[in-house]
């Protein structure tokens, strides 16, 4: 009798285990901050979506599970308006301009119109980026204007302006590679953050 009571508690414990770890390998959406500057202010709002006028945009993503064997898929809507180019990353370690880019636009169908909205989706891995305090990642645009063709910020004088029109976000399940892993372990035993 009591070998039978033993049992069927650890079955019930073996199973809550199993669903716990079932509804982690499930996608999920990942909840998206403000878009601001790289000073933290929020760019303005064009019937509710935010009108980017510097090169630089940034956003903080909260997810719901550790980044640890997840990839993102993004999909993006945005209307190109005075770009000639736009990237996106997420932060991989320390140094605040530590993002590996992927290019999003634009082609030169796309630039021909350049009032029309343009949609994309891509993929990153996450496991080797860094978490912020809070456990967010660290997203960032990265755009390139007609009138100049560097990636930093020229105050005043930037004439960068694209309107983002949705983001959409989804946390996957993902394998990651050997180099990920190591960089997760070593992120997490030095407690890597952001300077």
């Amino acid at each position: 009798m009591m070998n039978r009571l033993i049992l069927t508690i650890y079955l019930v414990c073996l199973f809550i285990v199993l669903l716990l770890l079932a509804s982690s390998f499930r996608p999920t959406q990942v909840a998206i901050g403000s878009l601001e500057n790289i000073d933290g202010i929020p760019f303005p709002l064009v019937a509710n979506q935010p009108l980017v006028t510097e090169k630089l945009a940034h956003t903080d993503l909260y997810l719901k599970h550790s980044r640890l064997a997840r990839s993102l898929s993004l999909t993006i809507t945005f209307t190109p308006m005075a770009i000639t180019a736009l990237d996106i990353g997420v932060r991989e370690n320390s140094f605040w301009l530590s993002y590996n880019k992927v290019n999003i636009c634009c082609s030169s169908e796309e630039l021909a119109n350049p009032s029309t909205p343009v949609t994309k989706t891509i993929a990153i891995p996450i496991t080797d980026k860094l978490a912020d305090q809070d456990g967010s990642l660290d997203l960032m645009f990265f755009a390139t204007n007609p009138t100049n063709q560097t990636t930093e910020d020229e105050g005043v004088n930037d004439r960068t302006k694209w309107l983002l029109n949705e983001l959409s976000i989804v946390s996957h399940p993902a394998v990651p590679d050997l180099a990920s892993m190591r960089d997760y372990l070593r992120s997490t035993l030095t407690r890597e953050r952001a300077l």
